[in-house]
């Protein structure tokens, strides 16, 4: 899977690739919890949209 996030909190734009394990890694006040929080924002709604087209 393949991120890319702009414009969130102090992250001005990133490109994230996930493949097996993926370290997010950086100083205080890099930004590390907002791109986690966004990751999972994402992934969190692309699973509950699957399970809500399955029970319909």
């Amino acid at each position: 899977m393949e991120f890319s996030i702009r414009g969130i909190g102090i992250i001005k734009e990133a490109d994230i690739k996930m493949d097996g394990l993926t370290v997010i890694a950086g100083s205080n006040n890099s930004g590390k919890t907002t791109v986690g929080r966004a990751l999972y924002a994402v992934i969190s709604a692309v699973e509950d949209l699957a399970e809500k087209q399955q029970q319909d």
